[in-house]
């Protein structure tokens, strides 16, 4: 679903989503998202809000403003995705440390 008439800035960004994204998030929040709603939601998150997937670089005017942001979005798409892939007993040996 676009928002938008034009490519939206940093600032007004909101990234691509369906009905059914908007309803699984919205399932997750409340506590109550069965586990197909679930792995919804998390791709949403990982794959169109974080864009992590995407190529971050725009080129224009106002490219590296809006690439830092595309980075910084990446980023927190990494730290979701590096959570998932560890082991429990990784989690508890850095707890340890």
């Amino acid at each position: 679903m676009k928002w938008f008439h034009k490519k939206p800035t940093a600032g007004e960004y909101v990234a691509d989503f369906e009905e059914a994204d908007a309803a699984a998030l919205q399932a997750l929040q409340r506590g109550q998202a069965d586990e197909e709603t679930q792995k919804r939601a998390l791709k949403w998150i990982i794959e169109k809000a974080s864009g992590l997937y995407e190529e971050p670089y725009i080129k224009g005017c106002d490219g590296e403003r809006d690439t830092n942001f595309n980075l910084g979005r990446a980023c927190v798409g990494r730290q979701i995705v590096t959570l998932l892939n560890f082991s429990y007993m990784e989690i508890v040996k850095r707890k340890k440390r």
